[in-house]
């Protein structure tokens, strides 16, 4: 077992105008590193009104962010995000930068793309290891990159979600007809792509799309004429799990997905799933094949027929203890700590 130490994670957390994966992991991997004994603290240069307050977080501007981790004296140090400028100033034992995905220059466009790893490479020294939260992160970001990874850890589901499914596995409720997509609006998740193969699919069903974005109401308009198509807008975490645990199919149509939560998410609550043949989600839906769909997303009457495969398919019946722990912030911790040995 590694000894107790001093942990500093760097980066943002869920707060009145920002919610998203990153927060997420930072806090859960904190409240895991907690259980684990070990003494840590989020330092953050966001300064609005922040949501969790389970955990330890401490507000510092740019100009200052340095010197207090250095003042702490932190044993280990995890950034994520533009918090690896810091990394080469601070003094600790340990400095790890995790990468949370890839820049996507479909999406993020060629110039912000290149000027985004550009930057990433100037504040990468050699005594700052690299982790990736899936090969699939850690292949682009080396091969097609040039960036540096030392390793893949992948990351879990909030310690809030698997609580709630670990309770549900327990339960013998029956799923509704209910096709469900969550995330945001936005192209690259080829929402559109979902409601024409629903639209074409002559099955007795509901299509819930669950989330907010730039494409809403292109979506909205793309679905008229259609029957059982609902629009739920950005949804509290409790809503959406009662939507998974209804929901006897989960579809999203990403290709390039670093890791997939909302898969993981929809998974922990025995949901059915389609997903593309690519993407990090792949990784770890492969070991459920009975009960996943990987389709292409190009081909419309591909994801309409896996629309009908899934929802005549029976659900997972029950979800061991290895499977929760598999997607816990509790191993990934675990994970972290046994490779600062290595």
């Amino acid at each position: 077992m590694v000894k107790i130490m001093k942990i500093v994670i760097m980066g943002p957390v869920t707060s009145k105008s920002y919610f998203g994966g990153v927060a997420i992991f930072d806090e859960n991997l904190a409240l895991a590193f907690k259980k684990l004994g070990q003494r840590v603290i989020i330092v953050t240069n966001q300064s609005d009104k922040l949501k969790n307050k389970s955990v330890d977080t401490i507000y510092k501007d740019s100009i200052h962010t340095v010197e207090f981790v250095n003042s702490y004296v932190p044993d280990l140090v995890i950034a994520s995000l533009t918090y690896v400028k810091y990394l080469p100033v601070i003094k600790s034992k340990y400095k790890i930068y995790y990468l949370h995905g890839f820049f996507n220059m479909s999406y993020y466009g060629q110039i912000k793309s290149i000027l985004g790893i550009t930057y990433q490479k100037l504040f990468l020294m050699n005594n700052i290891k690299v982790i990736a939260n899936s090969a699939l992160t850690k292949i682009i970001n080396e091969n097609i990159f040039n960036l540096r990874v030392d390793k893949t850890i992948y990351i879990g589901v909030s310690d809030f979600f698997v609580n709630y499914a670990r309770k549900e596995n327990e339960s013998e409720a029956k799923k509704e007809n209910i096709i469900l997509y969550a995330g945001r609006l936005v192209k690259a998740k080829n929402v559109d792509k979902i409601i024409e193969a629903f639209k074409r699919c002559k099955i007795d069903a509901t299509l819930v799309i669950a989330g907010d974005g730039e494409e809403k109401e292109k979506l909205i308009k793309l679905s008229r004429g259609a029957k059982n198509i609902k629009f739920t807008g950005q949804l509290a975490q409790n809503e959406l799990l009662e939507y998974y645990k209804k929901a006897k199919t989960f579809i999203s149509l990403n290709p390039t997905e670093p890791y997939g939560m909302s898969y993981a998410e929809a998974l922990l609550l025995k949901d059915n799933i389609i997903s593309p043949n690519s993407g990090g989600q792949v990784e770890y839906l492969k070991k459920y094949k009975d009960h996943v769909e990987f389709v292409d997303i190009d081909n419309i009457k591909n994801i309409s027929n896996a629309m009908a495969r899934m929802m005549q398919k029976d659900n997972i019946e029950k979800l061991t203890e290895k499977d929760f722990y598999d997607f816990s912030y509790d191993r990934t911790a675990e994970e972290i700590l046994q490779g600062l040995k290595n």
